[in-house]
C-alpha cells in the first residue's frame, strides 16, 4: 500500500458567507411594501399571538380565566333560571288557590240556593203568594244555569211554582230544562196551565 498524506480539509468559508448572507437580506427583505404588508398584517400578528400563546404560562392563565368567567357566568345563569322558576311554581300555586277558593265559594252559593231555605218568600206551599217579581228573578237564575242543574231544582220546587217559572221564562230555555227532567214531570209541568 503506498501511503499518502492526507491533506488537512479546509474551512468551508464559502458556506459560512453565504448563510451570514442571507441572514444580513432578511430585514432588507422586509422592508419591501409587499413582503412588509405580508409579515405585518393584524391577522398574521394575531395568528402568531394565537400560535404562541399555549406556549407561555400567561396564554394558560388567560385561558384559565376565561373558563372561569364562563363558569361564573354559567352559574349566574341558571341561578337566575332556578329564581325565575321558582316564581313561576309560587304564581301557579297562587292562582290555584284563587280557583279552588273560588270554586268553594260558588258551589258554597250554589248549595244556598239549592236548600229549601233559599227558595223565594213567595213560593205556594205554606210560603205565602208567589210575587211576579220572585217569579222573573227566578226565571232569569234558572235561564242563566246549565239545563241539567235548573232540572234538579225544578224537581225540588212545587210543581205550580216550576210551572209559573218556565212560563217567564223564554220558550227555548224552558224546553231546554224541560228535556233534562224526568219525562214524567215535564209532561206534568208542560201540560199544566200557568196562573196569570
Amino acid at each position: 500500500m503506498i501511503p499518502t498524506r492526507r491533506r488537512a480539509k479546509r474551512f468551508p468559508w464559502a458556506r459560512l458567507f453565504t448563510v451570514i448572507a442571507v441572514v444580513a437580506m432578511l430585514p432588507l427583505l422586509l422592508l419591501i411594501p409587499p413582503i412588509h404588508r405580508v409579515v405585518f398584517t393584524d391577522r398574521t400578528n394575531a395568528a402568531l399571538q394565537k400560535a404562541a400563546a399555549p406556549l407561555t404560562v400567561a396564554g394558560a392563565m388567560q385561558r384559565a380565566a376565561d373558563r372561569d368567567r364562563e363558569i361564573k357566568r354559567l352559574q349566574e345563569k341558571r341561578e337566575s333560571d332556578r329564581q325565575s322558576l321558582a316564581a313561576r311554581d309560587a304564581s301557579i300555586t297562587n292562582l290555584q288557590q284563587t280557583v279552588n277558593q273560588l270554586q268553594d265559594e260558588l258551589a258554597s252559593s250554589a248549595s244556598k240556593h239549592d236548600t229549601p231555605k233559599a227558595r223565594p218568600s213567595g213560593t205556594p206551599g205554606g210560603f205565602g203568594p208567589a210575587t211576579v217579581d220572585d217569579v222573573h228573578r227566578t226565571a232569569q237564575t234558572w235561564a242563566a244555569m246549565d239545563p241539567e242543574r235548573a232540572a234538579a231544582i225544578v224537581g225540588r220546587v212545587p210543581e205550580s211554582y216550576a210551572v209559573k217559572v218556565l212560563g217567564a221564562m223564554p220558550s227555548d230555555t224552558a224546553g231546554e230544562i224541560l228535556a233534562a227532567l224526568p219525562p214524567g214531570l215535564a209532561a206534568r209541568l208542560s201540560t199544566s196551565e200557568a196562573p196569570r
